[in-house]
C-alpha cells in the first residue's frame, strides 16, 4: 500500500461488505495487500473488505493503513526469530558440553530457538489478526457520488 493511501472506487455494497476496485500499478508487486487483492480485468484489482459506513457504488475512496502494521509484521517475521536464534546459540554455548563439541551444541541450541520462534510467531500473528478485527484499513471518501 502506498504511504499516502491507495485510491479506489467502490464497485459493490452488500451490507457492511464492500468491493473496491484498485488500479494495478508498479507498487502492487511489493504491497502486502497483494495476497488478498483479486486480479481483475486489465489493469484493475478488486479488494473485498468488511467496513461499516454509508458508502455507495461508484464512490471514490482512499485506503489507508490505520496502524503501523508493516513494522509489527517485520518485527515478528525477522527480528524475533533472529533474537531467538542468538539466544539459543548463547544459552547452549554456556551449557557444559561433555563429549559434544561446543560449536555443535551451540548450533543445535540456535536451531531450537529458531524453531521455537516460528511456533511463537505463528500464534503471535494470529493473536494480532484477532485483536485488529478489521482495524488495519481505514476508508477515506474522496468524492461523493450522487448516482
Amino acid at each position: 500500500m502506498l504511504p499516502a493511501g491507495e485510491p479506489g472506487i467502490i464497485t459493490d455494497v452488500s451490507g457492511d461488505t464492500l468491493t473496491i476496485q484498485l488500479t494495478n500499478d508498479d507498487v502492487c508487486d511489493d504491497c502486502g495487500l497483494r495476497l488478498v487483492c483479486k486480479p481483475g480485468e486489465g489493469e484493475n484489482r478488486s479488494l473485498q473488505i468488511t467496513y461499516p459506513g454509508n458508502f455507495i457504488v461508484g464512490q471514490r475512496v482512499r485506503l489507508e493503513e490505520e496502524i503501523d502494521l508493516e513494522l509489527r509484521l517485520t518485527l515478528i517475521q525477522y527480528v524475533f526469530p533472529l533474537i531467538m536464534f542468538i539466544a539459543g546459540l548463547l544459552l547452549f554455548y554456556l551449557l557444559p558440553s561433555g563429549n559434544i563439541p561446543q560449536e555443535l551444541l551451540s548450533f543445535i541450541g540456535g536451531c531450537l530457538g529458531l524453531f521455537a520462534s516460528f511456533w511463537v510467531s505463528r500464534h503471535w500473528m494470529q493473536s494480532l489478526a484477532r485483536s485488529m478485527g478489521g482495524k488495519a484499513i481505514r476508508l477515506v471518501p474522496l468524492i461523493s457520488s450522487n448516482s
